[in-house]
Order: structure tokens, then sequence, then C-alpha cells
């Protein structure tokens, strides 16, 4: 189980980290009462008041500071004594995927996004770009599905970027796969003047009732009727078709234009 060490003397923190661990199946740890070397402390995350932070120079997690400790040169996050459930979330978030907490008011609630990105074929970071895309998505999902989410997000747009923009065939990914030349055949297609300079848009609305995130490549499409509609175990395991049916057991809806170079994905905000 995920935990979350806490010292601290502001009773309402210690709620709010309460009320986050009991949201997201999380373990909290006062370690005011539990006899616990900080340094000791080798999965998790802390939260602890600046004063402190000279319990916590080996720390070995990422930890966030009540104040800004004006001694305390490691790397590390600072919330506001005011500090809510969404901040934590913020900071939880941020630190598994490296991102940097946002400047929140706690009395600011975000109710609704709307935005559209562009990007390159930048398959090498998607990781950061999905981050990026969905880090706001603290204020609508718990971080275990938005873990999920974001895994989904991920298959989508590297085959938007894959199989759309630089138009590797199935067949083309998996003999280079077989042959160990994947990567030699992406960097061929993406150094090829007639794919390195197409985008995917992406197109995100997101209310307190639905997400819909919709995907566009420029590439030539693909016949949409192919796409399974009943999987079997072994489908998870096959190059060809993996990613759609990855994005599927984490989105309530995928909905493809007719072409098949735009993908809708729809989820749920419960």
């Amino acid at each position: 189980m995920k935990s979350i060490y806490f010292k601290t003397d502001n009773d309402g923190l210690i709620g709010e980290i309460g009320a986050f661990c009991q949201d997201e199946g999380f373990q909290s740890i006062d370690l005011s009462r539990e006899h616990i070397d900080p340094s000791d402390i080798k999965y998790g995350f802390i939260v602890a008041d600046a004063r402190f932070s000279n319990l916590f120079q080996k720390v070995k997690v990422p930890i966030a500071f009540v104040g800004d400790p004006d001694d305390y040169n490691t790397p590390h996050y600072i919330l506001d004594e005011n500090a809510k459930l969404i901040h934590i979330k913020s900071f939880i978030d941020s630190a598994m995927n490296g991102g940097v907490i946002a400047n929140i008011s706690s009395n600011c609630r975000l109710k609704k996004i709307s935005y559209h990105y562009e990007i390159g074929n930048d398959i090498f970071s998607i990781d950061k770009i999905v981050y990026n895309l969905t880090k706001d998505f603290v204020y609508f999902f718990k971080i275990s599905d938005l873990q999920k989410i974001r895994i989904g997000l991920s298959e989508m747009i590297t085959n938007a970027i894959e199989h759309g923009n630089l138009e590797i065939t199935g067949e083309e990914k998996f003999f280079a796969t077989e042959n160990d030349s994947y990567y030699d055949l992406l960097n061929q297609k993406l150094q090829d003047s007639k794919f390195k300079n197409r985008k995917v848009n992406i197109f995100v609305a997101i209310s307190q009732k639905l997400l819909k995130i919709t995907i566009k490549d420029k590439g030539k499409g693909f016949d949409t009727s192919k796409i399974k509609k009943e999987h079997t175990e072994e489908d998870l395991y096959k190059l060809h078709g993996r990613g759609i049916l990855i994005a599927s057991m984490y989105f309530d809806e995928i909905n493809y234009n007719k072409k098949g170079n735009v993908v809708e994905l729809i989820k749920k905000v419960t």
C-alpha cells in the first residue's frame, strides 16, 4: 500500500491528508507518533512543516514542506499552510511524474477545461506530453484513475504518430520489431520530408460529468470496421491493435471517424 508520512501541527492539513488517503487508498503515518527514522523510508511520500526540515536532510522519497525551509538544499515541494485535498493530490501526482505543483489557490476549484494542443511527431517524449496534457485532471479524477487515463491516452497518441503521421503499418512494425530494427524504421520515417512536419491535434474538453479527448492525425486513416469488438487476453500480447485494446480498458467509449484518422475518447467523471 502506498503511504504518506507526515509531521505537522496543522490539524486542518492532517484532516486533508486523511481525506486524500481514504479517497485514494493510501496509508497515512504520523511521524510524531511512530518512531521512524525518515532516512529509512524507501517508498511513499512525506509532508512536513518547514520548521522540521532538519529531520529530513537525508530522505530518499519525495517531500513537501508546509512553508519554505531556509536550510534545505535537496529538491522538494512546497505547500501552503491552507493546503486542501486538491493540493495534496497535486503534490502526489507531480512527484509521481516529475512535474511541478501548480500554484493553486485554496479557494479555487476548476470546474471545466477546454483546450487544443498541437504536437509534432515526438514519439520519444510521449510520457511528458501526456503528463502536460493531463496534469489538471487531478481536479476531476482520483490519481489511480488518472494513471489509467494516461496509459490509454499514451497508446492512442502513439498510434496517431506511428501509424497515422508516419504511416507505419502493422506489418512493418512487426517485421522491424522481429529484426530488432524498429528504432531504425522510426528514425527513417521521422527524417522523411513527407512525414516529418506532420502534426497531431488534440482537443480536450472536461466537465464535472464527462471527459472527451479528440485526437486527429494527418495520416491516410484505416479501415475502422476491422477493429475487434471482442477481445481475448492473447490480444494484449499482439503488437498490432494492442494500443486500441489498452485504451478501451480505461475509457468508456472509443469512436473513430469514417476515414480513421480522428479518434474520440470518452470517460465519465464519477
